[in-house]
């Protein structure tokens, strides 16, 4: 009785998720094409086969369409990210193989991200074999990506090529192949005399934990910025978080000290230095020492 009243419970939970998030995604977002995309020209996985498999009709005849065929693969894969985050893996694995099959489609592309979120479903399920699979076929989506927006060997666009970086270079991460993601991080641009370049390169460095060539950028953006306070001052609590994240709270309230009370600065820069000022306090349990005015 207790097994049925739960499975009454999570299939409604289900249904609901389901609704939900299907008509929000359908009103503010139109049905637009994902992010990220490639041609599957050239793929290593064929176009409608996801790793987790589909499973075949009861008497061995062509599978049943599922009723979320109907959805945008968008749609589709925002339940499939749904159920994974609320640790529902089957559900998970069915939607993000529908979503796989379904973009592949309507518009004859992959989303590295929905291989993604397929891996960490397949990681959650101890497919280890499938998710390594999974994972490698995001990582050849995005290398086909970052190939097209490198002409020349020049970057046509320096913030999106960075992106790809950043994910590849995770994705090698993941996959235990550290020569390659620290050759890719070899590959970051931006322009030496551009301090908001400076500073994106400056937080991929710092999200990948690669502090170093993290604070280069952070510091070269700071001269870039020393005659503009406003502008120097958004760096400084970009570079006072990256600190913090990586666990050297004394160097991150040095930099975001002379912030919290500094009422030139936007009211936004402030209410940020002194959200990171508490946390690091918080954490020490020394928040007598804050003196915000």
């Amino acid at each position: 009785m207790v097994a049925s009243r739960f499975e009454r419970v999570a299939g409604s939970f289900r249904v609901l998720c389901m609704s939900a998030v299907a008509v929000c995604l359908l009103v503010l977002f139109g049905c637009q094409p994902a992010v990220g995309n490639t041609p599957t020209n050239g793929s290593n996985v064929p176009a409608n086969e996801a790793p987790s498999g589909n499973t075949p009709a009861p008497d061995g005849g062509k599978p049943a369409e599922p009723k979320e065929a109907k959805y945008p693969h968008q749609v589709i894969a925002a339940l499939a990210k749904v159920y994974l985050q609320y640790g529902i893996i089957d559900e998970a694995l069915r939607l993000y193989d529908l979503a796989i099959v379904q973009q592949l489609r309507q518009t004859n592309t992959e989303d590295a991200e929905n291989w993604i979120g397929l891996a960490d479903a397949l990681v959650k399920a101890k497919e280890a074999q499938k998710a390594s699979q999974a994972y490698k076929r995001a990582l050849a989506i995005y290398e086909k990506l970052l190939q097209e927006k490198m002409t020349g060997g020049k970057a046509t666009d320096t913030k999106l090529v960075n992106f790809y970086i950043s994910r590849i270079a995770v994705l090698y991460q993941v996959l235990g192949d550290e020569p390659n993601r620290m050759k890719y991080l070899g590959m970051l641009i931006a322009d030496e005399k551009n301090a908001a370049e400076q500073l994106e390169l400056a937080k991929v460095h710092a999200g990948l934990k690669n502090m170093e060539k993290a604070e280069a950028a952070f510091k070269k953006a700071l001269e870039l910025t020393k005659d503009n306070l406003k502008e120097n001052a958004i760096v400084k609590v970009e570079y006072a978080r990256a600190l913090h994240d990586a666990k050297r709270d004394d160097d991150a309230l040095a930099q975001v000290k002379e912030l919290v009370n500094n009422k030139d600065l936007a009211e936004e820069t402030r209410k940020a230095a002194r959200r990171l000022m508490y946390d690091i306090y918080e954490a020490r349990g020394e928040l007598d020492k804050i003196d915000f005015k």
